[in-house]
């Protein structure tokens, strides 16, 4: 919890970054039949949770943003995976399911962030 208190948004910008870096490298790496969830669609609950946590980092590092502008980021984010699964390999595909489940995730990172936003530990503001 220590951690938590404090982390300023430049932390939260950083971490938002690096995880949009790790799920573009992750979505352009070519398919292996590694899966830890082994459902149908399991992928789309994988688009979904990570671009809900995509959205919640790009909320808490830029706390007055408005949401839809954190939401069109991280939408937009996950379009540019899409088109470059089309343009960048040959082993995968852009999908508009995936990109619903990009958008949905998305929504979900900014309500929740939104709602907890009150409740979550921010750094000590500085005057």
């Amino acid at each position: 919890m220590t951690v938590l208190k404090r982390m300023t948004p430049t932390h939260w910008r950083i971490l938002a970054v690096i995880v949009i870096a790790v799920v573009w490298a992750a979505s352009l790496w070519p398919s292996i039949d590694f899966r830890p969830l082994r459902f149908a669609h399991a992928d789309k609950l994988e688009h979904f949770v990570s671009y809900a946590v995509i959205a919640y980092l790009l909320c808490r590092g830029w706390p007055r943003a408005a949401w839809p502008w954190m939401w069109a980021v991280a939408v937009t984010c996950g379009g540019a995976a899409e088109i470059g699964q089309a343009l960048l390999t040959t082993t995968r595909h852009p999908d508009w399911w995936d990109m619903l489940a990009n958008a949905l995730g998305a929504l979900s990172g900014v309500a929740i962030e939104r709602l907890t936003s009150k409740y979550v530990l921010r750094a000590p503001s500085q005057h």
